[in-house]
Formats: structure tokens, C-alpha cells, sequence
């Protein structure tokens, strides 16, 4: 390889890496703003009185609480098993969120509950 080719191989690397770079700033920005709107309509649903309305929006926040975790734990750090933990607890709470919501919304009953 000649100088020019080098130093445009090397341009072109640095571009995926600020790519990369940026990408994981933008996913942790969203990270904090996805908790922060999640926190606001869990309190304002919670203080008009509207409880039933925190299912939907529950199970979103705890499947991506899950997702970000099991990332965690099998891309950076497999030694540490919090992020392991974390993603389990994470995902049995998206699911019972997710059925509470289907239960209530669908008026759905079974047969041993009513």
C-alpha cells in the first residue's frame, strides 16, 4: 500500500469509530430520557388516580432495562453477573407488567378465576 491509500484507510476508520462513539452517547442520552419520561408518567398517573395506566408503560421501561443489561453482560463484562441479575429480574418484571396489562385491558378471565 502507497501513503495515500494508508491515510485514507486510516480516515475511514476513524469515521466508523466516531460513529460508534456517537452512537453510544446517543443510546445513553436516550437511556436517561427514556427513565426520566417513564418517571413523570408513572408519578402523574399514579396521581390522577390512574394506576392501570402504568402497565403498558411499565413492561416498555423493564424490556429495555432488560435488553440494556443482557447487552451489558454479554459484550463488556461477563466476570460481573449484576448485569446478568439485573437483566432477569428485569425481563419476569416486563412480563408480568405485560400480562397485568393484557389481563385488564382485555376484561380477560380464566375459568380457575372467574
Amino acid at each position: 500500500m502507497n501513503k495515500g491509500q494508508i491515510l485514507e484507510k486510516c480516515k475511514t476508520t476513524m469515521e466508523k469509530e466516531e460513529c460508534v462513539i456517537a452512537e453510544s452517547k446517543g443510546i445513553k442520552l436516550g437511556f436517561i430520557m427514556f427513565t426520566v419520561v417513564y418517571s413523570v408518567l408513572l408519578i402523574y398517573n399514579f396521581a390522577n388516580g390512574r394506576s392501570s395506566d402504568i402497565y403498558e408503560i411499565s413492561a416498555l421501561f423493564w424490556t429495555f432495562m432488560a435488553t440494556i443489561n443482557y447487552q451489558k453482560y454479554k459484550m463488556i463484562d461477563k466476570n460481573r453477573k449484576i448485569h446478568l441479575f439485573i437483566c432477569i429480574v428485569s425481563g419476569l418484571a416486563a412480563i408480568v407488567y405485560f400480562i397485568d396489562y393484557i389481563l385488564i385491558t382485555g376484561n380477560i378471565t380464566f375459568g380457575l378465576f372467574g
